[in-house]
């Protein structure tokens, strides 16, 4: 049967918070446009040159529609919403999935490869690019990204992927000594962006993660700060045995060899001063060490 309930018994939820979808959500799309060169400059060896451009639009962001201006203005110029008056004042936060969302990608990348032969090939590609979004959470979701609901456009900036330079060099080298095989990669990037943040509310949004400081009279850009740059060099040597149906496979790998420290950005507030934090922007988050494996394998 069906139990009613009884509501003196159940206490009265305060404006409570609620998740919706826009009326008029779309799916995204993206319109990508390749344009590529290769050709043979050495026996074994081609050079190639490739533009990308890809443009996306509808994509999913968060939003909350249950806010308005109170006429006055944040200390980081802003305006700053009401405290008591909201277009729907029976609930709180209304999180809206909306998809008005764009993002633009542009990028040039070189290529060397030589293909296996002799029991030799390498491969080297050297990318430059330029990455633009509105809101970068559709592979990193972190809720609420909007600095202010009404003014969307402040938002649109470097996404968190951005990397302006990107290279890697691998090779392999199947030794004539006891069937040893030598192989190795290098790996380097300059770092992604990230934001410098006041951790306070500001604007009064319900939000404090998203609030960025204004310093000189000139209000910060979403991922205007860059995290250091990365580098890996991997290593391995290995050798193969004929082992019954199949192959036994004995090797040992160096990763990070050079044990670079490859340090990261881990507090990324400002402050609501014109000045920093002391703590702001050091590179206190360390990367992996120097690792080394030994191991097995058998293919059948």
């Amino acid at each position: 049967g069906v139990e009613p309930i009884d509501f003196t018994r159940v206490p009265n939820p305060s404006r409570p918070g609620v998740f919706v979808i826009d009326n008029n959500f779309e799916n995204p799309y993206t319109d990508r446009f390749t344009l590529g060169y290769e050709r043979e400059v050495l026996p074994l060896t081609s050079m190639g040159i490739d533009f990308t451009y890809a443009k996306s639009e509808q994509l999913q962001r968060l939003v909350d529609i249950n806010r308005q201006y109170d006429g006055t203005t944040a200390s980081n110029g802003l305006p700053r919403y009401s405290s008591s008056a909201f277009p729907f004042p029976f609930y709180g936060t209304i999180t809206t999935s909306v998809s008005d969302a764009t993002s633009r990608y542009t990028a040039l990348t070189a290529t060397v490869r030589r293909r296996l032969a002799n029991n030799f090939s390498y491969y080297a590609a050297l990318t430059y690019s330029k990455d633009k979004d509105s809101d970068s959470n559709e592979r990193n979701f972190a809720g609420i990204q909007a600095e202010d609901y009404n003014d969307l456009d402040l938002n649109y900036a470097y996404s968190n992927r951005d990397q302006r330079w990107k290279g890697v060099i691998n090779g392999l080298w199947q030794t004539p000594w006891w069937g040893i095989n030598l192989s190795g990669a290098f790996r380097y990037n300059t770092g992604q962006p990230f934001t410098a943040t006041v951790n306070s509310d500001l604007n009064n949004d319900g939000q404090s993660g998203t609030d960025r400081p204004t310093v000189g009279g000139t209000h910060f850009d979403r991922n205007s700060f860059r995290q250091p740059d990365f580098y890996s060099l991997d290593l391995r040597i290995g050798k193969e045995f004929k082992v019954g149906p199949g192959g036994l496979s004995i090797f040992a790998e160096c990763f990070n060899c050079t044990d670079a420290e490859n340090r990261s950005v881990v507090s990324t507030v400002w402050g609501t001063g014109q000045t920093p934090l002391a703590s702001f922007g050091q590179e206190n988050g360390g990367g992996l060490p120097r690792t080394i494996q030994l191991a097995a394998r058998y293919d059948f």
